[in-house]
């Protein structure tokens, strides 16, 4: 018995032993790894290179292919632009089943199916600006025993800024869209979660193919002057029916639909209505349509409401009250007053119209699409892309200011019933994205060369 005891306490202590030394050489190649990323990063020029030498150990160093896609796409109001598409190839070191690779500048650790971040990739955030080098690898390696090699920077290629493409900082809208597929994509979730506030849109354990999805947007940002006059307006038709004080030409001005795609992808569910009262106590509602009867409260805090279809005030309007915070409508399809609202039946604050604002897709109208329309609007609306549709039998009034392209004003509308609210002429707007707000984007592939 005791000489049973005493093999197995042996064996015990030489598996502890094995495990203790595996553990730190484990430690060892990580920060050789890590040290080896750093010193990739500093390479300027074609043809400078960095040596590395992870010593003589038990596993085995090789480059593997296929470890990974990279996608990076720019969203904005002219549609969407392909910055990069690549497939990443690793450098990898691995012993037990447990491995350590370089992949896309940053370094990670795998076992089993699960992996992690060791030291973080050469994409980061800094003063308003996204710099995002993606390293890319070339050449075959594999080795045993001695395990050491190069990396040399072949060449370097700029994605963006690129002027010759139209491709310029700083940006005043838009979102950066990166779809990530890689055997290391816990680790890369990782770094984006701790790294890029808010901005992962799919998680890992959402895609089957271990792929993960982050968003980065503009600021959406309106500075004062922008609701310089109770109408500004592309082309007005019917200009002699329009009594009231507008501005007509062309305007150079950011498109609401990156913000409203913006607040869209913010919406965890769309549901299909929302209370009869709309309070602060959350920050974003999210809705299918809304149309009825709704108040909206403002007590401690701002509100803010997605509709991905049309926002259709009902008999009683939707009117606002509270205190000194703002009720921002963020609607795809279309502003109307022509199904259910009464004559002069309000849709903001009265007292106060700058803090009711609309925003509009290019895909909507406002007002109306061609129907007769009643109720008041006392709010600035933002749809430099839509067109109105604005008529008066002593039913409406707008205080406020319109920012829109086409306008057609069906029925004489006199100078009281369209006015300029007080303040809006100086008035600035700004919305912030989930993850972190930047103005300039760097995006540089850097192809390296390994070398045994």
């Amino acid at each position: 018995m005791v000489l049973t005891v005493a093999v197995t306490v042996a064996a015990f202590g030489a598996a502890m032993l094995q495990d203790t030394q595996s553990d730190i050489e484990s430690s060892q190649t990580e920060t050789a790894f890590s040290q080896l990323s750093v010193d990739a990063s500093e390479l300027r020029e074609p043809g400078d290179e960095v040596d590395f030498d992870f010593g003589h150990r038990d596993g085995e160093v090789r480059t593997v292919d296929d470890t990974g896609n990279l996608k990076v796409q720019l969203e904005h109001s002219n549609g969407t632009e392909n910055l990069t598409k690549t497939s990443l190839r690793s450098l990898v070191y691995e012993r037990d089943g447990k491995e350590v690779a370089y992949q896309g500048g940053g370094v990670f650790r795998k076992q089993g199916s699960g992996s992690s971040l060791v030291s973080a990739p050469e994409f980061f955030y800094r003063d308003n600006s996204l710099v995002f080098p993606v390293t890319k690898l070339e050449g075959d390696l594999q080795k045993s025993g001695s395990l050491s090699g190069s990396l040399r920077l072949k060449n370097t290629t700029r994605e963006y800024p690129d002027p010759a493409q139209n491709r310029t900082n700083p940006l005043d809208e838009g979102t950066l869209h990166v779809t990530l597929e890689s055997e290391y994509c816990q680790g890369w979730e990782e770094y984006f979660s701790t790294q890029t506030r808010g901005s992962i849109d799919e998680s890992c354990s959402e895609d089957e193919k271990g792929e993960i999805k982050v968003e980065l947007s503009v600021p959406f940002e309106l500075k004062g002057g922008t609701f310089t006059e109770a109408v500004r307006a592309g082309n007005v038709q019917n200009e002699g029916k329009a009594e009231f004080d507008y501005e007509e030409g062309e305007m150079d001005m950011p498109s609401a639909d990156s913000l409203i795609e913006m607040k869209k992808n913010e919406c965890d569910t769309i549901k299909n209505d929302l209370p009869t009262t709309v309070d602060s106590s959350q920050d974003l509602y999210c809705v299918e349509d809304l149309d009825g009867y709704h108040s909206f409260e403002t007590n401690g805090s701002d509100i803010e409401v997605y509709v991905n279809g049309t926002l259709a005030p009902g008999s009683g309007g939707m009117p606002v009250s509270g205190d000194s915070h703002d009720v921002s409508f963020f609607v795809r399809e279309g502003f109307s007053l022509s199904k259910g609202i009464g004559n002069k039946e309000p849709v903001g604050d009265e007292d106060a119209p700058n803090r009711t604002r609309i925003f509009v897709s290019s895909d909507g109208y406002v007002f109306s699409d061609g129907d007769n329309t009643k109720g008041s609007v006392y709010a600035l609306i933002y749809a430099p892309e839509s067109d109105a549709y604005m008529q008066s039998r002593g039913n409406s009034v707008f205080e406020g200011s319109l920012v829109i392209d086409e306008l057609e004003v069906q029925s004489k509308m006199k100078a009281g019933e369209v006015q300029l609210s007080p303040g809006a002429a100086t008035t600035s707007i700004s919305y912030e994205s989930a993850g972190p707000d930047f103005y300039y984007l760097h995006l540089v592939e850097k192809t390296m060369t390994v070398h045994g």
